[in-house]
C-alpha cells in the first residue's frame, strides 16, 4: 500500500535516528521510498576508513530485493537543519528507477518539494543508452 507524503517523511526520519550507524561523522539520515506497493526504508552506515552506505543507497537496495523496479517518491531525512537532497550519487541511483521521482526533503518542521529532474536534469541512465 502506498504511503502518504506524513507517512514517508515519518519513516525516513524513524529510519534516521533509529538505523544510523555513525560513528564518525555524526551526521545521521534517513531515506524512504514509495513504490507502487509499499515503502522501503534505510539508514546511513560508516564504517571504519570513511566509507559507508548511503540510507537512500539501502532504501533502494532493499526494494530492488523484492524485486521493485519502479520507484514513486523518495523522503530523505538528516540530522542536521534545513534538510538535504540526495547526493549526486545518490540522484544517479534513483534516476534508474524513475527520471520523474518526486524528492520529500525534511526541514524538520515539514518539508520541501523537489524532484528528480529538477535536481539532476538530463540524468544518465538506462533508458538512455
Amino acid at each position: 500500500m502506498p504511503q502518504s507524503e506524513h507517512q514517508l517523511v515519518q519513516l525516513a526520519r524513524d529510519s534516521r535516528d533509529n538505523l544510523s550507524h555513525v560513528p564518525y561523522s555524526g551526521f545521521r539520515v534517513g531515506a524512504a521510498v514509495s513504490t507502487p506497493d509499499r515503502a522501503y526504508y534505510g539508514g546511513n552506515v560508516e564504517f571504519a576508513g570513511r566509507f559507508g552506505i548511503h540510507a537512500e543507497q539501502m532504501a533502494v537496495a532493499k526494494a530492488l530485493a523484492d524485486g521493485v523496479r519502479h520507484i514513486d517518491t523518495i523522503a530523505v531525512s538528516c540530522s542536521d537543519e534545513g534538510g538535504h537532497v540526495p547526493c549526486g550519487m545518490c540522484l544517479h541511483c534513483l534516476s534508474e528507477y524513475n527520471s520523474d521521482m518526486l524528492i520529500l526533503v525534511d526541514d524538520g518542521e515539514g518539508w520541501e518539494y523537489t524532484s528528480l529532474n529538477e535536481e539532476m536534469p538530463n540524468a544518465w541512465s538506462g533508458s538512455n543508452r
